[in-house]
């Protein structure tokens, strides 16, 4: 326990968090992948179908599981933004700092964009993320 928390306090402080933001990043692209699949997949939108049918349930209807996932993907995307903002709120240096709030530029327009335009927001978050990873080490 000791160890873990010498660990902890000796490295840097946005680090975790930094890694916390690319895992959502990485969250957020497979869900956005899930719901693009229960829409253009025609096997997955036919079991899907199938399902409905077969329990009555409006809940496993591709459109439905397609909305759910992207509300999913965004709400994702959303998290990392709020950690971002609490990363910018400790950091010091500046370089990190302008990173950082290019970063948080990128996420913000994720809100009210289309599939499409989230799939690139997310690429280019992931490569700034990276980068950043790079300036810590």
């Amino acid at each position: 326990m000791l160890a873990w928390l010498l660990k902890r306090y000796r490295g840097e402080p946005g680090l975790d968090d930094l890694m916390y933001v690319k895992k959502r990043l990485r969250l957020a692209y497979a869900k956005l992948s899930m719901a693009q699949s229960f829409v253009s997949n025609r096997d997955v939108r036919r079991n899907l179908i199938a399902s409905a049918i077969l329990t009555g349930s409006i809940a496993v209807m591709p459109d439905f599981m397609h909305s759910l996932y992207i509300k999913s993907a965004v709400s994702e995307i959303r998290k990392a933004l709020k950690r971002v903002k609490t990363i910018l709120a400790k950091e010091h240096r500046d370089d990190r700092r302008v990173m950082l709030k290019r970063l948080l530029e990128v996420l913000t327009r994720a809100k009210d964009s289309s599939i499409r335009n989230i799939y690139e927001i997310i690429l280019e978050a992931q490569s700034i993320v990276d980068f950043l990873l790079a300036m810590y080490s």
